[in-house]
């Protein structure tokens, strides 16, 4: 059985083991894990719904349903670690450095161990330098907000009365909200920039960061348009 709409493969995550895995929709990613002693059939109603504005990935962990069922003769191989760092190993195989992730009894325990075992955006150096920079930069900080609220907004509105566009070649790459962000981006963007190339993408804020070989790929598609 497969879960409607979704396409199903292998993906190898480890020395020796691969899971077998059913994706579908797009946008932000989420991971669905199963508990015992279903499979990821489990989410064939939830994950259709979760579809129409996320990237859903619904595995079989190790040792459970069509994926790799690896011996255990030291007792590590069915670990919550190992299978949180089978789950990390999955997502970034398919694209995904940062992901929402729930799970269902023995999921729900790996989805635990994940939490705690991976919890970063961003490596902990440079979360360390960002928050270093940031402490001696509060005032100003503050007041690149208010002028985003205030001046920012006034010399705007100032240029699109005048009728003035951005009249050079222009990407924009939007982080998928689906629904959820209440307006089209992309029909905002427009009447600023005529030679507008607009996309929607699956990783985060921190673009640069999750995705860098998307993010430099779109650059050098800039650069030669």
């Amino acid at each position: 059985m497969v879960i409607a709409g979704f396409d199903s493969q292998r993906v190898p995550v480890a020395d020796g083991v691969s899971l077998h895995v059913a994706v579908g929709g797009s946008g932000d990613p989420i991971v669905l894990l199963h508990g015992f002693p279903q499979t990821h059939l489990m989410w064939r109603h939830v994950a259709p719904e979760l579809a129409d504005d996320h990237t859903v990935i619904c595995p079989d962990l190790r040792g459970y349903g069509a994926s790799d069922k690896p011996a255990d003769p030291a007792g590590t191989a069915y670990a919550k670690r190992t299978m949180a760092a089978d789950v990390v190993a999955l997502a970034r195989a398919l694209g995904h450095e940062r992901f929402a992730l729930a799970g269902h009894d023995r999921g729900a325990l790996v989805a635990f161990r994940a939490g705690l075992d991976h919890p970063e955006a961003i490596p902990a150096d440079v979360r360390a330098a960002y928050l270093e920079a940031c402490r001696d930069a509060v005032p100003s900080i503050v007041a690149d907000y208010r002028a985003s609220a205030f001046i920012d907004v006034e010399h705007d509105s100032a240029d699109r009365d005048a009728g003035r566009v951005l009249s050079m070649l222009v990407t924009v790459l939007q982080q998928h909200w689906g629904a959820a962000l209440g307006f089209d981006a992309a029909a905002l963007w427009r009447p600023w920039a005529p030679n507008l190339h607009h996309q929607t993408v699956g990783y985060g804020h921190f673009m640069a960061e999750e995705a860098p070989a998307e993010i430099a790929r779109a650059l050098r598609d800039l650069l030669v348009r």
